[in-house]
This record gives structure tokens, C-alpha cells and sequence, in this order.
């Protein structure tokens, strides 16, 4: 795990500190040896008129070093000699003294300039990272996407004390609730594209974020009036938002194809727990002391997780890796001419300019008709999860009489109907998906939707089994029963869709998915706003037939992207055909 702590943002800094010498990087150890394509090669004039002298020495003069070309040697020519010592004279000269290696030898349409990883078996590359090293990234990012999705439901139970102490609706109330989740739909448009500009990296965007974040909890609960309440809300979600819609393009960083439907489902996980836990650890907090507590809680979590990310948490793009290593190779060898990939599709336009697409991106990829569909079916899926917030006091604080603490339990629902949504998932991809790729080689991304085609049947019945069994006469049983059916609903056409979107999408992935993230943002901070008013106004059943009526409409649209989804794809201009 000591590379994990090297690539972490603490490690990061100990080695740019110490220039090197503690934490090192393969390429920054004495033993190093410097791949020979990679030294500096003198100019096509300079090595024209070698050749034209050369005709004119022995063989003998042209291997015998110079004092100027011993002057010149790498602080690891040493070593490299003493490494290659059983190879030949000539080989151990060539590299002491820097000559480069003949274009014969170099791999036919090879750029010698381009700097790679050092064979497939690099492990320096994320995929290549040990079983170990890539379960320890996955809980990080698990435990990252955790608090800061907790963060938005926590404050639930703090509403009637936030209404009481600042005189305010209850309306004006949830917006503590609303306009996190709304800022956390809006911040992936900013940092999800950032993320994917390779000098800023995906580490960097996580782990300043967080800090962030992590500070702005505690003027979030000391705030001495509303204003100042809402306003800390809201920056804290726009923050937190590069884990909930850059997550799953880290993952695929790290994992095969074949394994990432499983991880990402891991971390699906951990974004379902968070606002599901919330108001139960923010309910008896709230009820024990006051409305502030939840609010403490989250930043206590806060800063255990950027305690334990900053040591754990490394960087995963292999643009930002290989940019980083050509920047060490060029100090090293002193050949300014070696470049990675990312540096020179970068230099063919400004960083200004470079950004600004990025950050455009995410919009144009929305009016792709395909993407903007999913993004709406997943914003109404997701805002009547938030609704249901709303609908939850009703049902057991007003109607069954649970105290303030007892009533986030009836949450614990969700989480119990995850386990099996989960095993019955990865069922799902042992016995047909994986079967599917070793016979034809590949997967249809459409194939994707047929899990979300079986989650959005869970959806309706959740809906009406819980609006219409939430009465006095009747066990509260059944509600929560209701409740938890719409857990494999959502979790299923989240896993399909959002897998669909990042295998038709490819390198664009964490720009389409904060689009996602934005539209879904929207609708979420905006439901739970007349969601009270709804329930009240129509009962519990009607309102809820109303919202199972909407996702029922929804379906046959996601059948029809299911059988002629690979139409679209060869249309667009973005998506993999």
C-alpha cells in the first residue's frame, strides 16, 4: 500500500517537498534506468553531420565516451551502467552517454516523444493496480459519496427546530434540504469537467472539494439566522458534488469492463445508504439535543473522511499519471521534446479554451435525445424519492404517532430491501451479462436498459402499495413495506441507465453524467418544496396514485430506447457506434 500512500494528496506533497528522495516514483530512484527512447536526441542537422564525420572514424572512436558526453550523464547513469553490466560495451555507453537509440529500433510509427506506460504490465497504470489497492480505492470513494450524500437528508429532522428558532414556513424550512440537493445537481457541471482536464487531475478536484466542504460545516452549524443557514447549504452541496457524478469515471479508471458493473454497484450502495441513514442518525441527535446536532454530526463525519481520504485516496486518471511522468522524465533526461498524449492534444488549444469546452460540454451532450430522456427519467425517479421525505412525517409522526427519533426508522426499509436488490444485481451479471460478453466479445450498451425496464416496475407499485396503506387503520407495516419496494426500483434504473449513458459515451462519461446530475438536482430540491402541500391537500393515497401515474408514463419511452437505442448512437457525434 505504500504506492497508495505515494499517489495520496498527503504523499503527493511529501514528494514534491522532498523533491524526490522520500515516496519516490519508479522513475525518480537511483536504480532507475531511463527507457533509451526517451533520451535526448540531438537535432536532424547535428546527427546529418556525425554521420558525415563518422565516415571518417574507427569504429573503435565511435563507442569510446568523451569527457564533454561524461559531463553529461544523468544522476542515474551509474546505476544504469551498473545495471546493464552483463550486456554489451556498447549497449552500457549508449546509455551512459545519452545516445539515443537508432529509429530502427524504435517500433514502427512510434513516436520516441510520446511518453506511455512501460509495457502492459506497467503498474504505475490504475488498471494494473493490485486486488488490494483497488478495494481500498473503492471504499474510499464509497466512504467519500456516503458523507456527503448523507449530508442532504441529515437535516430532515432539524426542520421543526429550524421553523421554530428562526420563525420561519415550513416551506422556507426545507430549503435547508433543497438547496443542497439543487447545488449538488449544479456543482457537476463545474467539476466533473475538470476532472477530466489532465493537469488538474481527479484527485485534486476530490480533495479540495472536500476541505472545502469539510469548513463549511461548521459556519452551517453556528448559523446565527436563516439567511446564513440556506446560503451555507447551498455552497456546501455544490461542493460535495464531485463524488455523487465523477465517481463511477474513477471506478473505470481502476476496473475492467467486466467488473465495473459490481463496483459501481458497491458504490451505488453507499450513495443509497447515505440519505436513507440520515434522518435516522439526524432524528435522535435532534430529539436528544437540538436541530443544530445532525448538523455537527456531518461535520465530524467530514472531517474523519478527509482525515482518512487524504492518506488513502489516490489519483486514478491516466492522462494527469502520464502528464506527471513526462514532466519528471523531462527534468530527468533533460530532452524537452517528450510529451504525453493529454499535453499534446493540449497544446493544440489554450487551457482557457480547453476549459471552457469542458465546461460546455455537459450542455451540448443533453440535447442528445437519447441522454435527455434518461436525465428526465432519472430526475423524476429521483425527486419522488426526495418527496417521499415529506410523506414520511405524515404517515408515522401525524397519522401513527411515532416521536421525532422513532420516525426516521421506518427508513431502515431501504436499507434492508438493498441487500437483495444487490445480490439479485450481481446474479444479473454473472448469468447473463459476463456470459453474453465471453460469447460475442462485446455488449450492446442498450442491453444495459434491461435491468432499468425491471427496476421501473417496482416504482408504481411502491408508490400505491405505500400512498394507500399509510392510514390509521392500518399497520404501519405495510407502508414501510411499500417504501422499500421502491428501493430496487430506483437502485436498478440508476445501475442501467447510468452504465448505459457511461458505455455509450465513452471518454465523455463524467461530462454526460454531470448532466445527469443537473437536471436530477433540479428536480429534487424542487419536489419536496409542494410535496407537504400535495400529500395534504389530495391524502396520502391520491397523491402517491398521482406520482405512480408519471412513472408509469415513462415506461414505454425506455422500451422503445431499449430496441432502437443503437439508431441514436449512430447518429450522434459523441457516442460510440
Amino acid at each position: 500500500m505504500k504506492n497508495t500512500l505515494r499517489d495520496s494528496i498527503v504523499g503527493q506533497a511529501i514528494n514534491r517537498l522532498s523533491h524526490g528522495k522520500l515516496l519516490p516514483y519508479p522513475d525518480q530512484r537511483a536504480d532507475f534506468v531511463v527507457p533509451s527512447k526517451y533520451l535526448k536526441s540531438k537535432s536532424e542537422k547535428d546527427q546529418r553531420g556525425e554521420r558525415a564525420d563518422s565516415r571518417d572514424l574507427s569504429p573503435s572512436a565511435t563507442l569510446a565516451p568523451t569527457p564533454s558526453n561524461q559531463s553529461s550523464r544523468l544522476p542515474s547513469a551509474r546505476a544504469s551502467q551498473e545495471t546493464f553490466a552483463d550486456r554489451s560495451a556498447h549497449n552500457a555507453i549508449e546509455k551512459a552517454t545519452h545516445i539515443s537509440k537508432p529509429a530502427a529500433e524504435v517500433e514502427k510509427g512510434e513516436d520516441p516523444n510520446l511518453v506511455t506506460w512501460y509495457g502492459d504490465d506497467d503498474p504505475e497504470n490504475p488498471q494494473n493496480w493490485s486486488g488490494k489497492r483497488k478495494a481500498l480505492l473503492l471504499a474510499s470513494i464509497q466512504l467519500l459519496t456516503f458523507t456527503v450524500y448523507i449530508g442532504s437528508a441529515i437535516v430532515t429532522p432539524s426542520l421543526p427546530g429550524i421553523m421554530e428558532e428562526f420563525g420561519v414556513s415550513q416551506v422556507k424550512a426545507l430549503l435547508a434540504l433543497s438547496m443542497y440537493v439543487l447545488a449538488y445537481g449544479i456543482g457537476p457541471m463545474i467539476f466533473s469537467p475538470l476532472s477530466e482536464v489532465p493537469s488538474f487531475g481527479r484527485l485534486n478536484v476530490y480533495m479540495i472539494t472536500l476541505f472545502i466542504f469539510m469548513i463549511l460545516q461548521i459556519p452551517t452549524a453556528l448559523a446565527p439566522n436563516y439567511e446564513t443557514l440556506i446560503a451555507m447549504r447551498f455552497f456546501a452541496g455544490l461542493v460535495c458534488s464531485p463524488a455523487l457524478s465523477t465517481g463511477g469515471a474513477t471506478l473505470a479508471d481502476v476496473f475492467s469492463p467486466l467488473s465495473q458493473p459490481y463496483v459501481v454497484a458497491l458504490w451505488a450502495a453507499g450513495a443509497v445508504a447515505g440519505p436513507v441513514t440520515g434522518p435516522v442518525a439526524g432524528g435522535y441527535a435532534a430529539q436528544e439535543e437540538n436541530w443544530r446536532w445532525p448538523l455537527y454530526m456531518l461535520l465530524f463525519l467530514s472531517v474523519f473522511s478527509f482525515i482518512v481520504l487524504s492518506f488513502s485516496f489516490a489519483e486514478t486518471s491516466a492522462d494527469n499519471i502520464l502528464l506527471r511522468r513526462a514532466q519528471r522524465l523531462r527534468k530527468l533526461t533533460g530532452n524537452e521534446n517528450l510529451r504525453s498524449q493529454s499535453e499534446i492534444d493540449q497544446a493544440e488549444i489554450s487551457l482557457t479554451k480547453n476549459v471552457g469546452q469542458s465546461l460546455s460540454r455537459p450542455f451540448l451532450l443533453m440535447t442528445e435525445p437519447m441522454v435527455l430522456f434518461i436525465d428526465i427519467y432519472i430526475a423524476l425517479v429521483y425527486a419522488v424519492f426526495y418527496l417521499w421525505f415529506e410523506a414520511f412525517p405524515i404517515q408515522f409522526t401525524e397519522i401513527q404517532g411515532f416521536g421525532l427519533g422513532a420516525s426516521g426508522l421506518p427508513f431502515v426499509g431501504f436499507v434492508v430491501a438493498l441487500f437483495p436488490t444487490i445480490l439479485g444485481y450481481f446474479a444479473y451479471q454473472k448469468y447473463y451479462v459476463i456470459p453474453t460478453f465471453k460469447r460475442d466479445g462485446y455488449i450492446v450498451p442498450e442491453s444495459r436498459l434491461l435491468v432499468a425496464l425491471v427496476g421501473s416496475a417496482f416504482i408504481p407499485v411502491a408508490l400505491l402499495i405505500f400512498g394507500w396503506t399509510s392510514r390509521a387503520d392500518i399497520s404501519y407495516w405495510g407502508s414501510i413495506v411499500g417504501a422499500a419496494i421502491y428501493l430496487p426500483g430506483i437502485y436498478l434504473i440508476f445501475q442501467g441507465s447510468l452504465i448505459f449513458l457511461g458505455a455509450s459515451y465513452g471518454k465523455y462519461a463524467a461530462s454526460v453524467l454531470a448532466g445527469n446530475a443537473l437536471l436530477r438536482g433540479i428536480t429534487g430540491a424542487v419536489f419536496p418544496l409542494f410535496g407537504h402541500a400535495l400529500f395534504v391537500n389530495l391524502g396520502l393515497g391520491p397523491g402517491c396514485t398521482l406520482l405512480a401515474g408519471l412513472s408509469i408514463i415513462m415506461i414505454p419511452p425506455l422500451y422503445l430506447l431499449y430496441r432502437y437505442g443503437a439508431k441514436l448512437r449512430v447518429k450522434s457525434k459523441y457516442a460510440t457506434a
